[in-house]
């Protein structure tokens, strides 16, 4: 099974991973949103460094956990 079965099996089965996802998404959102401004003020381009930094820390630790899963031997390859 590739990666991207695994995150589709793990979002229906694992919470973490499904939290992980929600969360990276609603950043995303929001990263989009305030991109979509001519301007930022600083307290709006500080969010943003912040946002990309947790959404950065988010795929790390889904991707560690699709490792995981891999690695563990619970699914056919």
């Amino acid at each position: 099974m590739n990666a991207t079965c695994r995150t589709h099996v793990l979002l229906g089965e694992n919470k973490e991973f499904r939290q992980l996802n929600r969360e990276h998404q609603e950043l995303e959102t929001r990263l989009r949103s305030l991109c979509r401004r001519r301007f930022l003020k600083a307290g709006e381009e500080l969010e943003t460094r912040r946002l990309k930094k947790r959404k950065l820390f988010l795929k790390d630790r889904m991707a560690a956990i699709v490792q995981e899963d891999s690695n563990s031997g619970n699914r056919p390859a």
